[in-house]
């Protein structure tokens, strides 16, 4: 098992959006929407998302989520606020 610390791929100045930081919106990784996406880097271009089975559904192993690291063109699109 790997243990993916995020602060490692935060930099300071660096557009980056998380789940774990309350961030709401859209993540696209080369013009495509990212089912599952929990966290991006927009300027270093890494995406972390579940991976999941063919009908969508997270995988889990040893009681744990498994992710996937993506990289390419990222953009956020924030969820707008009502």
């Amino acid at each position: 098992m790997i243990v993916l610390d995020i602060e490692t791929l935060d930099n300071k100045g660096d557009s980056c959006h998380s789940v774990w930081n309350g961030s709401k919106g859209k993540i696209f990784l080369d013009d495509v929407e990212v089912q599952k996406a929990v966290y991006c880097n927009v300027d270093r271009g890494v995406v972390i998302a579940y991976k999941t089975d063919l009908s969508g559904v997270p995988i889990i192993v040893n009681n744990g989520f498994v992710y996937e690291m993506k990289f390419g063109k990222v953009r956020f699109e924030p969820k707008e606020s009502k």
